[in-house]
């Protein structure tokens, strides 16, 4: 329905869009002699405008991956095309107000051809840098100390895959030999392994291989996030995909295959002093017509197993284990610290993943990015390892967030 109710405004935009290019074309003086110039670029403009409809009704075919494909590259040109029009379009009605004193030389064609120019070159090359950077691994890591005697311990996060119509070939193995060059003793893939549609997966089989070579002490586990459900998007607004229910089965099934292990509301002891904790995603509980567990209720049972005869004699009791929690969205912090977690891991927010948005996720989320100490709990959110949408990332990173636990006294924090 929101897709629907923008659409008029949709068309508007790419309208007033159009009508800059046009003027800029008529504005350089040998390309305003060729009048078939200006209904090829007005038609190329339009197609690519219309992709994100035709490559939402095109069936499952080659054509649809093009379709999909030209689209993401669009979103992100789309992006800096709109901003920087709307910004010189404020200075020419600023220097419009200000009138006599504004050189008549900034009303003259002449300008405008070069400020047409300008536009074009400046997309082209932020879009070009914004696609390589899409197509970069970085490795953060952070030290994180925890007052709970135990050993050393080097987590792996990884978050946002989106493995679909972005995923290209050497992105997995990249990731793959990244995090097995880290040597962790625990990876996590925080939600959104996929991208919403699993036939939009490349040669899934090829992937489940690779990702079943990744080494650690404690295995590979994983929790769901908000497009691991089975859904279509247009525009960024999810429609019902064809299946009846929106969890596909295959999702799990790859995650089995590739030996990664998933917590759905779920703990696990890893060993006497490490619990680990997947909790499900509040949109798929949503979508799935299912209760999501508070983290009390999560933890809760967990916690007092400890204390039962098995894990008291290795003298573990409700303050002793590390707490690690994946939950995909970086929201109920404050539940999570209270109910005793000591790291949560979290992605969603993809870091803004193009810049100006990554200036705003403050206003939306109190960890939009990176590390936060709340009390005695460490928020560590992931920019994510791959994208979703436009194929691009501008001011932003794909990243492997890696953190060191120390474990040290509670007079040495």
């Amino acid at each position: 329905m929101g897709a629907l109710l923008l659409s008029p405004l949709y068309l508007l935009v790419n309208a007033y869009v159009i009508r800059w290019l046009l003027l800029w074309l008529h504005s350089v003086s040998f390309l305003s002699r060729c009048h078939a110039i200006s209904w090829i670029v007005g038609s190329l403009y339009a197609a690519l405008a219309l992709t994100p409809l035709l490559s939402f009704l095109c069936p499952p075919s080659r054509l649809r991956w093009f379709l999909h494909s030209l689209n993401n590259t669009w979103l992100g040109m789309f992006l800096y095309i709109l901003l920087t029009i709307l910004a010189l379009d404020a200075l020419r009605l600023f220097l419009r107000f200000l009138g006599p004193l504004c050189p008549s030389c900034f009303s003259s064609p002449r300008f405008l051809s070069a400020v047409g120019g300008f536009v074009v070159l400046f997309v082209l090359g932020i879009s070009i840098c914004g696609f390589f950077g899409a197509r970069r691994l970085s490795v953060h890591q952070e030290t994180l100390l925890v007052s709970k005697p135990s050993q050393q311990l080097r987590i792996a996060l990884v978050s946002d895959l989106h493995l679909g119509y972005n995923t290209r070939p050497n992105q997995i193995s990249t990731l793959v030999q990244t995090l097995n060059d880290l040597s962790p003793d625990l990876i996590c893939f925080a939600g959104d392994t996929f991208d919403n549609e699993y036939d939009a997966i490349p040669h899934p089989e090829a992937l489940i291989a690779q990702l079943s070579s990744l080494r650690s002490r404690y295995g590979v586990y994983a929790c769901f996030g908000n497009h691991d459900v089975s859904e279509r998007i247009l525009a960024g607004f999810t429609f019902p995909g064809s299946r009846k229910e929106p969890q596909d089965p295959r999702f799990s099934a790859f995650l089995s295959a590739a030996n990664i292990h998933l917590l759905a509301d779920e703990t696990v002891w890893l060993d006497e002093n490490l619990l680990l904790a997947g909790r499900l995603d509040p949109a798929m509980a949503q979508k799935l017509r299912c209760e999501r567990l508070s983290p009390a209720q999560l933890l809760g049972p967990a916690l007092a197993q400890a204390e039962t005869a098995e894990h008291a004699a290795a003298s573990v009791d409700s303050d002793a284990p590390l707490i690690v929690v994946m939950d995909h969205q970086p929201r109920e912090l404050t539940a999570l610290s209270d109910a005793g977690a000591d790291i949560v891991l979290s992605g969603h927010t993809h870091d803004g993943q193009l810049f100006p948005v990554n200036l705003l996720l403050h206003m939306f989320w109190e960890n939009p990015c990176g590390i936060l100490k709340r009390g005695g709990m460490y928020s560590c959110v992931s920019s994510g390892a791959g994208v979703w949408g436009p194929a691009m990332r501008v001011g932003t990173q794909n990243e492997v967030l890696v953190l060191d636990v120390e474990f040290l006294p509670d007079s040495s924090i």
